[in-house]
């Protein structure tokens, strides 16, 4: 490892914020190439990621061995955050598909959002549209319940399943629709 590398983790670990910022501007640059090659975003997704990288560096810094230069360092983090950045889109498309495939018979009220054998393509676009849109404002929890319950879970096994009563699981349904009722999509 450099000396300069050397005196700008002692820097960091020292609480040193221009040593940060020479570390900032040093890979930048860097970073930005490896997240793009590996992502393919655009540059407003890139400086996210970005700053997730910069944020893992200073963070873990204590936890860097000195055995390697700290440019490969930086890499390994970068090359991590895109991987793990594709990973969470990856599954948030699987669990998409999932929502759009079993968004049938979604409760014993007859709530569904089945799509008619005899739908124009128009109509077909439109509920496409707003089943994306149902997807993308629900929470990570309701996405779950919304999905299991498709899946044709009862109530009672929905509420072992999320730690609550019956009751409770009842009402999450009541006011999940209700929201999505203002927001304008039916369920």
């Amino acid at each position: 490892m450099t000396k300069e590398s050397q005196q700008l983790i002692v820097s960091i670990l020292a609480g040193d914020n221009d040593a940060c910022e020479r570390v900032v501007k040093l890979y930048s640059d860097y970073v930005r190439g490896i997240l793009c090659s590996i992502t393919r975003l655009g540059p407003t997704e890139l400086d996210d990621l970005q700053q997730e990288v910069f944020l893992r560096v200073f963070t873990k810094l204590s936890g860097f061995r000195k055995t390697s230069e700290l440019s490969s360092w930086v890499y390994s983090i970068a090359r991590n955050v895109g991987f793990d950045y594709l990973r969470r889109l990856q599954q948030k498309r699987n669990l998409k598909l999932e929502f759009h495939n079993h968004l049938k018979g979604l409760d014993d009220d007859g709530y569904s959002f089945v799509f008619p054998d005899e739908i124009s393509v128009l109509d077909r676009a439109v509920m496409q549209e707003k089943i994306d849109y149902v997807f993308n404002i629900l929470t990570e929890d309701q996405q779950r319940l919304v999905i299991l319950r498709s899946q044709g879970y009862t109530y009672k096994e929905l509420a072992e399943c999320f730690g609550v009563s019956h009751n409770t699981l009842k009402v999450r349904m009541f006011r999940l629709r209700a929201w999505l009722s203002r927001k304008g999509v039916t369920l």
